[in-house]
Order: structure tokens, then C-alpha cells, then sequence
């Protein structure tokens, strides 16, 4: 990687973002904001208690130092999210639940398409980032991870490729109903 100006650019010349989780405190937030972290994101983990006073200030620090915040809603309750983005006003929602791989058409994932674009309307500066799965090296084939990626697309502004494990997709993954954070590496040729 070579640093030039302030901003981190591979040895291609790509500009390199770097997004670190779960941070979940003003104090951690501004740990990974003195070493140059771009992206900082946090988790609202029940649909219950979901406001916070120390989360929101966490994506209040993160947005005063010029950096992005990012959350996740660990819930899918269409209100209950909107609710939470008025409360928090994060830079990028992120939503990364797992998605139906047998059937990836609209009709299986109407649900979470009205609320990317709900969010779209309501909040129109918020990007929405969605993970999309992505079998590791091996079984790719088993995961339609492009289909899914086109439904998403006009209701997303950023894809983050997340590696499925796809022996028994509903029993394995680290976050039972979520994908990623498994430390494995997917498929690079379908990312």
C-alpha cells in the first residue's frame, strides 16, 4: 500500500477504504480515527432497546472527525428501522442478513427491497450498503450472488462481498441469520 496526500492507494492505484466493526464507543471510535480509519461502524443488536445515548455518540464522533459511520440493525422490522436511522443518522446503513439462496427473485426478498427503498425516500443522503454472499473457493456456484447483487442494485449504493459458508448455509455462519465475519475468503474471481 502507498499513502500519498492523505489517502491510502494500492500499488494499482485503487483507492483502498478501510472499514473496521463493531465499535460501539466514542473512546473506540476515536482510537480507530487516529490511526485513519474511514469507515467505523456499529451494531444495534435488538429491535427492543435499540436506542442508545453512547452508540449515538459514537456516530456523532466518527461524523465531527470527517469519517464515515456506518450501522447495522441486527433486525429487519421495517419501522423499528426507520426509527432507529432518524435516531442515529449514520453516513451508511448497512444491512448484511442472510438472503434466500434457493430462490433470489424479487418475490422471496420483497420485503427487504421496499425497505431499501423506504430508506431511499426517507433518508435520501443515507447510502445503504448490502453484504452479498459469496460462496469460498470451491462453491461459488452454489451461491447466485450476482442475481442477488442485481436485485439490490438500484436500491444500493455499496456491496460488500462477504463469504458464505455454504456446507448448511441456515446452521454455519458465525451470526446465525447473517452472513460474513467467518475469516474465511470467498471466491475472488465472483467478488
Amino acid at each position: 500500500m502507498v499513502f500519498t496526500g492523505g489517502s491510502k492507494t494500492t500499488k494499482r492505484g485503487y483507492l483502498m477504504i478501510i472499514q473496521i466493526y463493531e465499535i460501539q464507543s466514542p473512546d473506540e471510535a476515536r482510537l480507530l480515527i487516529d490511526l485513519g480509519v474511514d469507515h467505523i461502524g456499529s451494531v444495534v443488536q435488538w429491535n427492543q432497546a435499540w436506542r442508545n445515548a453512547d452508540l449515538k455518540a459514537t456516530v456523532e464522533t466518527i461524523q465531527a472527525a470527517g469519517r464515515k459511520s456506518s450501522l447495522i440493525p441486527l433486525f429487519s422490522d421495517a419501522e423499528t428501522v426507520l426509527r432507529c436511522l432518524d435516531f442515529y443518522r449514520p453516513d451508511i446503513v448497512h444491512f448484511c442478513e442472510a438472503l434466500p439462496l434457493d430462490n433470489p427473485g424479487p418475490e422471496s426478498l420483497d420485503n427487504l427491497i421496499v425497505l431499501h427503498k423506504r430508506i431511499r425516500e426517507r433518508f435520501p443522503q443515507m447510502a445503504i450498503m448490502r453484504s452479498i454472499p459469496i460462496g469460498g473457493n470451491g462453491t461459488a456456484q452454489t451461491v447466485p450472488s450476482l442475481a442477488l447483487a442485481r436485485l439490490f442494485e438500484p436500491f444500493s449504493d455499496w456491496f460488500l462481498t462477504d463469504t458464505l459458508l455454504v456446507e448448511r448455509p441456515d446452521q454455519d455462519q458465525p451470526v446465525s441469520g447473517y452472513v460474513g465475519i467467518t475469516g474465511r475468503t470467498c471466491d475472488w474471481q465472483v467478488a
